[in-house]
Formats: C-alpha cells, sequence, structure tokens
C-alpha cells in the first residue's frame, strides 16, 4: 500500500472516530431527536432556532460544531448553521496573525 493510501485511511479513521465520540454521547442534546430537524428543507428562521435549542442545552456542542467546521457539513451542528460556521472560520482567518 502506498503512504498516501495510508494517509487517507488514517483520515477516514479519525473522522469516524471523531463523529462515533459525538454520536455515542448519550448525553448530547439531540439524542432522542429526529436528524431531519437539524437538516430542515424550508431554511425558515423559525426551523432553524428550532433545531438550535437542542444545542443550546447540550453539553458537547464546541466538539459538534468543530467537528462540523472541520469537515465542511451542512445543517445545524453545534447550534451552527453552515454559513455562521463559514463566517466564524472567515472571521478567524482574518485575525489570524501573518507567519513570520
Amino acid at each position: 500500500m502506498t503512504r498516501a493510501f495510508h494517509g487517507h485511511l488514517e483520515q477516514m479513521m479519525i473522522r469516524e472516530l471523531t463523529l462515533r465520540s459525538i454520536t455515542d454521547r448519550q448525553d448530547r442534546g439531540c439524542v432522542d431527536v429526529d436528524a431531519a430537524v437539524f437538516y430542515p428543507r424550508q431554511r425558515t428562521r423559525g426551523a432553524i432556532d428550532y433545531a438550535k435549542r437542542f444545542c443550546d442545552r447540550c453539553p458537547i456542542t464546541n466538539d459538534c460544531r468543530a467537528y462540523a467546521s472541520t469537515h465542511d457539513l451542512e445543517g445545524i451542528w453545534g447550534g451552527t448553521t453552515e454559513a455562521e460556521r463559514r463566517a466564524a472560520s472567515h472571521d478567524e482567518q482574518r485575525r489570524a496573525p501573518f507567519p513570520p
């Protein structure tokens, strides 16, 4: 097997383990919620706010948001929409110091 293949396999394993570490948590705010809530067909403010309410009480909101940001996922993750995560990432990149 090539080094590139091993690197790809390793990334896939890390991604799966990270997602599993989120979905296996029985104390997460969305544990008994239909996943469709977090992927509303109609992107109305009401539908988005409804989904975010489950994140408000969740102990792993930051992990969830970080996972979604890292993997550029759609839907409501960690109390944020894709657009909100992109905007936050863009703001972080603007504030990052230039390398020496």
